[in-house]
């Protein structure tokens, strides 16, 4: 008798756990795993200089920050050398037009015009101009 007890209390046991397992929603994990947007992968944090394919970032120049709102505009630091010293030369506030995957900002004396190469992860952001030429841009300071 204590034995069928004891199966009993097993077999109402496994199928309580069986049917937790069966009732979560997959709803969630979808979620997680969707990609996000062009706007949210810019405006998901401040972004630094890393690299680029003509030539290379200074230690100094991959303090220059870039921080992307939602509406559009966009405070860019900038940091350059001056006699092997890093010099603050300010924020500029100015702003960036997205049409899908391009990407047009305005930095006054230039611009930065090209194409978004997407990293779902959010850690790179690379923008590719009509001469393939890139600059990479992280989210790591210097």
């Amino acid at each position: 008798m204590n034995t069928l007890k004891i199966n009993s209390f097993r077999l109402v046991t496994l199928l309580c756990l069986v049917s937790l397992t069966y009732s979560c929603s997959s709803d969630d994990d979808a979620s997680a795993n969707a990609t996000p947007t062009t706007l949210e992968l810019l405006t998901s944090g401040t972004w630094y200089f890393e690299s680029k394919s003509q030539g290379s970032y200074s230690l100094c120049q991959k303090e220059s920050s870039f921080d992307f709102m939602p509406d559009g505009s966009i405070a860019v630091n900038f940091v350059d050398d001056l006699l092997e010293v890093c010099v603050y030369y300010g924020t500029i506030n100015t702003t960036y037009t997205l049409d899908g995957l391009n990407i047009d900002i305005d930095l006054d004396q230039e611009s930065i015009i090209g194409i978004i190469a997407y990293d779902p992860s959010l850690e790179t952001l690379t923008i590719i101009n009509d001469d393939g030429d890139f600059i990479v841009f992280d989210k790591i300071e210097g």
